[in-house]
Protein backbone atom coordinates (compact mmCIF):
# COMPACT_ATOMS: atom_id res chain seq x y z
CA UNK A 1 0.00 0.00 0.00
CA UNK A 2 0.99 3.50 -1.20
CA UNK A 3 1.87 6.09 2.10
CA UNK A 4 -0.49 9.17 1.79
CA UNK A 5 0.81 11.87 0.36
CA UNK A 6 2.30 14.41 2.97
CA UNK A 7 0.47 17.81 4.00
CA UNK A 8 2.49 20.11 2.80
CA UNK A 9 -0.58 22.96 3.22
CA UNK A 10 0.95 25.00 6.15
CA UNK A 11 3.90 25.63 3.79
CA UNK A 12 3.08 28.67 1.19
CA UNK A 13 4.02 27.26 -2.07
CA UNK A 14 5.46 29.28 -5.17
CA UNK A 15 4.80 29.56 -8.91
CA UNK A 16 7.26 26.27 -8.73
CA UNK A 17 5.84 24.36 -6.49
CA UNK A 18 8.58 24.74 -3.64
CA UNK A 19 7.95 26.77 -0.61
CA UNK A 20 8.73 29.99 -0.82
CA UNK A 21 10.08 29.91 2.79
CA UNK A 22 13.18 29.02 1.04
CA UNK A 23 13.69 32.88 -0.31
CA UNK A 24 14.24 34.00 3.32
CA UNK A 25 16.82 31.35 4.36
CA UNK A 26 19.86 32.99 4.84
CA UNK A 27 21.66 29.74 3.40
CA UNK A 28 24.69 30.29 0.52
CA UNK A 29 23.72 26.82 -0.77
CA UNK A 30 19.91 27.43 -0.92
CA UNK A 31 21.19 30.49 -2.98
CA UNK A 32 23.27 29.00 -5.32
CA UNK A 33 20.17 26.84 -6.23
CA UNK A 34 17.86 29.04 -6.68
CA UNK A 35 20.35 31.19 -8.27
CA UNK A 36 20.89 28.24 -11.01
CA UNK A 37 16.87 26.74 -10.69
CA UNK A 38 16.13 30.76 -12.24
CA UNK A 39 18.88 30.66 -15.00
CA UNK A 40 16.63 27.40 -16.69
CA UNK A 41 14.35 27.41 -19.14
CA UNK A 42 10.46 26.60 -17.69
CA UNK A 43 10.20 23.00 -18.85
CA UNK A 44 13.52 22.40 -17.30
CA UNK A 45 12.95 24.33 -14.14
CA UNK A 46 9.59 22.55 -13.86
CA UNK A 47 11.87 19.52 -13.73
CA UNK A 48 14.12 20.00 -11.36
CA UNK A 49 11.18 21.36 -9.10
CA UNK A 50 9.32 18.09 -9.09
CA UNK A 51 12.60 16.11 -8.51
CA UNK A 52 12.60 18.30 -4.88
CA UNK A 53 9.01 17.87 -4.16
CA UNK A 54 9.11 13.84 -4.84
CA UNK A 55 12.22 13.34 -2.92
CA UNK A 56 10.68 16.09 -0.04
CA UNK A 57 7.86 13.92 -0.19
CA UNK A 58 9.41 10.30 0.55
CA UNK A 59 12.29 11.72 3.08
CA UNK A 60 9.19 12.76 5.28
CA UNK A 61 7.02 9.60 4.56
CA UNK A 62 10.71 7.67 5.53
CA UNK A 63 10.94 10.11 8.47
CA UNK A 64 7.35 8.89 9.28
CA UNK A 65 7.75 5.38 9.11
CA UNK A 66 11.18 4.04 8.82
CA UNK A 67 10.23 0.75 7.33
CA UNK A 68 9.66 2.97 3.68
CA UNK A 69 13.45 3.23 2.03
CA UNK A 70 15.11 6.63 2.34
CA UNK A 71 14.92 8.53 -0.97
CA UNK A 72 17.78 8.90 -3.69
CA UNK A 73 19.10 12.03 -4.43
CA UNK A 74 18.38 13.68 -7.78
CA UNK A 75 21.72 14.64 -9.89
CA UNK A 76 19.75 17.39 -10.94
CA UNK A 77 19.79 19.25 -7.32
CA UNK A 78 24.15 19.61 -7.67
CA UNK A 79 24.34 20.44 -11.20
CA UNK A 80 22.00 22.95 -10.97
CA UNK A 81 23.51 24.39 -7.63
CA UNK A 82 27.16 24.65 -9.40
CA UNK A 83 25.01 26.37 -12.42
CA UNK A 84 24.20 29.11 -9.22
CA UNK A 85 27.59 29.15 -7.82
CA UNK A 86 29.57 29.63 -11.14
CA UNK A 87 27.11 32.85 -12.75
CA UNK A 88 27.11 34.38 -8.71
CA UNK A 89 30.10 33.97 -6.85
CA UNK A 90 30.09 36.82 -4.65
CA UNK A 91 26.09 35.90 -3.46
CA UNK A 92 27.16 32.40 -2.76
CA UNK A 93 30.06 33.33 -0.18
CA UNK A 94 29.72 32.65 3.33
CA UNK A 95 29.46 36.14 5.18
CA UNK A 96 32.49 35.41 7.21
CA UNK A 97 34.69 34.68 4.01
CA UNK A 98 33.39 37.47 2.74
CA UNK A 99 34.25 39.73 5.46
CA UNK A 100 37.82 38.00 5.88
CA UNK A 101 38.65 38.47 1.94
CA UNK A 102 37.64 42.34 1.50
CA UNK A 103 38.99 42.89 5.19
CA UNK A 104 42.37 41.91 3.40
CA UNK A 105 42.06 43.43 0.32
CA UNK A 106 41.88 46.60 2.56
CA UNK A 107 44.48 45.98 4.83
CA UNK A 108 47.93 47.47 4.35
CA UNK A 109 49.91 44.54 5.25
CA UNK A 110 51.61 43.32 2.05
CA UNK A 111 51.01 39.66 2.76
CA UNK A 112 47.34 39.50 3.79
CA UNK A 113 46.78 41.44 0.30
CA UNK A 114 48.57 38.60 -2.04
CA UNK A 115 46.43 36.66 0.01
CA UNK A 116 43.18 38.34 -1.45
CA UNK A 117 44.67 39.32 -5.02
CA UNK A 118 43.31 42.53 -6.35
CA UNK A 119 41.33 45.18 -4.54
CA UNK A 120 37.54 44.74 -5.82
CA UNK A 121 35.85 48.05 -4.85
CA UNK A 122 32.62 46.78 -5.83
CA UNK A 123 33.50 44.12 -3.79
CA UNK A 124 34.00 45.72 -0.35
CA UNK A 125 31.47 48.17 -1.01
CA UNK A 126 28.63 45.11 -1.15
CA UNK A 127 30.31 43.45 2.08
CA UNK A 128 30.39 46.67 4.39
CA UNK A 129 26.44 46.37 3.88
CA UNK A 130 26.43 43.93 6.09
CA UNK A 131 27.01 44.23 9.88
CA UNK A 132 27.57 40.51 11.45
CA UNK A 133 26.16 39.49 14.86
CA UNK A 134 28.22 37.74 17.82
CA UNK A 135 27.26 34.24 18.55
CA UNK A 136 26.98 34.90 22.16
CA UNK A 137 23.99 37.95 21.11
CA UNK A 138 22.57 35.76 18.70
CA UNK A 139 22.05 32.83 20.92
CA UNK A 140 20.48 35.55 23.86
CA UNK A 141 18.14 36.20 20.91
CA UNK A 142 16.71 33.37 20.03
CA UNK A 143 16.00 31.78 23.00
CA UNK A 144 14.09 34.47 23.89
CA UNK A 145 12.13 34.32 20.71
CA UNK A 146 11.70 30.24 20.93
CA UNK A 147 10.87 30.61 24.34
CA UNK A 148 8.10 33.17 23.50
CA UNK A 149 6.77 31.83 20.43
CA UNK A 150 7.09 27.98 21.56
CA UNK A 151 7.54 27.85 25.02
CA UNK A 152 10.64 26.01 24.77
CA UNK A 153 13.53 26.02 26.90
CA UNK A 154 17.55 25.89 26.27
CA UNK A 155 19.34 23.13 27.58
CA UNK A 156 23.00 22.59 26.65
CA UNK A 157 24.37 19.27 25.47
CA UNK A 158 27.01 17.26 26.35
CA UNK A 159 30.33 19.36 24.43
CA UNK A 160 27.86 20.09 21.92
CA UNK A 161 25.34 22.41 20.58
CA UNK A 162 22.10 23.80 22.51
CA UNK A 163 19.37 22.58 22.50
CA UNK A 164 15.53 23.81 22.77
CA UNK A 165 12.93 21.58 24.35
CA UNK A 166 9.51 21.26 25.17
CA UNK A 167 8.43 18.63 27.37
CA UNK A 168 5.03 19.01 25.92
CA UNK A 169 5.29 18.83 22.65
CA UNK A 170 6.77 16.25 20.43
CA UNK A 171 9.83 18.15 18.32
CA UNK A 172 13.06 20.11 19.51
CA UNK A 173 15.25 22.16 18.11
CA UNK A 174 19.31 21.59 18.15
CA UNK A 175 21.33 25.12 17.39
CA UNK A 176 25.30 25.62 17.05
CA UNK A 177 26.34 28.97 16.43
CA UNK A 178 29.72 27.80 14.68
CA UNK A 179 31.36 25.63 12.16
CA UNK A 180 34.54 24.94 10.34
CA UNK A 181 33.30 26.70 6.66
CA UNK A 182 31.80 30.08 7.88
CA UNK A 183 28.27 28.63 9.41
CA UNK A 184 27.00 31.39 11.72
CA UNK A 185 24.38 29.25 12.46
CA UNK A 186 23.25 25.38 11.94
CA UNK A 187 20.37 24.36 13.06
CA UNK A 188 18.79 20.31 13.37
CA UNK A 189 15.05 19.79 14.43
CA UNK A 190 14.92 17.13 16.76
CA UNK A 191 12.94 14.26 16.68
CA UNK A 192 12.29 10.15 17.53
CA UNK A 193 12.01 9.61 13.94
CA UNK A 194 14.69 11.74 12.76
CA UNK A 195 17.38 11.05 15.77
CA UNK A 196 20.58 12.77 14.64
CA UNK A 197 18.37 16.11 13.75
CA UNK A 198 16.48 16.93 10.21
CA UNK A 199 16.69 20.53 8.52
CA UNK A 200 13.85 21.78 6.17
CA UNK A 201 17.03 22.13 3.29
CA UNK A 202 17.75 18.15 3.76
CA UNK A 203 14.49 17.78 3.26
CA UNK A 204 14.39 19.30 -0.03
CA UNK A 205 17.83 18.63 -1.60
CA UNK A 206 18.67 21.94 -1.63
CA UNK A 207 20.72 23.05 1.12
CA UNK A 208 21.83 21.49 4.75
CA UNK A 209 20.44 23.99 7.55
CA UNK A 210 23.88 25.54 7.76
CA UNK A 211 23.17 29.01 7.61
CA UNK A 212 25.94 31.07 7.02
CA UNK A 213 24.71 35.00 5.86
CA UNK A 214 23.25 35.76 8.59
CA UNK A 215 23.45 39.81 9.81
CA UNK A 216 21.38 42.90 11.11
CA UNK A 217 19.75 43.50 8.22
CA UNK A 218 17.99 39.61 7.65
CA UNK A 219 18.42 38.49 11.69
CA UNK A 220 14.67 39.31 12.53
CA UNK A 221 13.03 37.02 9.18
CA UNK A 222 15.76 34.84 10.14
CA UNK A 223 14.66 34.18 13.53
CA UNK A 224 10.68 34.08 12.09
CA UNK A 225 12.28 31.46 9.25
CA UNK A 226 13.38 29.12 11.98
CA UNK A 227 10.11 29.43 14.05
CA UNK A 228 8.31 29.03 10.89
CA UNK A 229 10.47 25.04 10.09
CA UNK A 230 10.04 24.14 13.67
CA UNK A 231 6.17 24.48 13.51
CA UNK A 232 6.16 23.10 9.85
CA UNK A 233 7.71 19.49 11.56
CA UNK A 234 5.56 19.97 14.62
CA UNK A 235 2.79 19.26 12.71
CA UNK A 236 3.45 16.83 9.94
CA UNK A 237 5.65 14.42 12.26
CA UNK A 238 3.65 12.24 14.79
CA UNK A 239 3.61 12.79 18.16
CA UNK A 240 5.89 11.36 20.21
CA UNK A 241 8.31 12.10 23.32
CA UNK A 242 10.58 14.91 22.94
CA UNK A 243 13.76 12.76 22.25
CA UNK A 244 16.14 13.34 25.70
CA UNK A 245 19.71 15.02 25.74
CA UNK A 246 22.21 15.24 27.57
CA UNK A 247 21.76 18.56 28.91
CA UNK A 248 24.01 20.94 31.25
CA UNK A 249 22.29 24.51 33.27
CA UNK A 250 19.85 26.86 31.17
CA UNK A 251 21.92 29.10 28.81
Amino acid sequence: MNPPPVDFTSLAIDADGLPEIFQRIPETAVTKFFTGLYMLDVERRREVSQAAISYAEAYIQHLIDPALPRPQASPLMPEVKSLGASHSSDRCMSLKLLKQWTGAMKSAKPGARRMSGPVNPALISHADKFETIPATEMRKLLKAHLADRFQLKAERSSGGPWHYLNPGRHAGVAIDFSGSWGQQLRYRILHPRARLGVSLETVWNIGSGDWDFIHRGNWDASLAVLGDIYEFFAQVLPAAPTPAVESGPPG
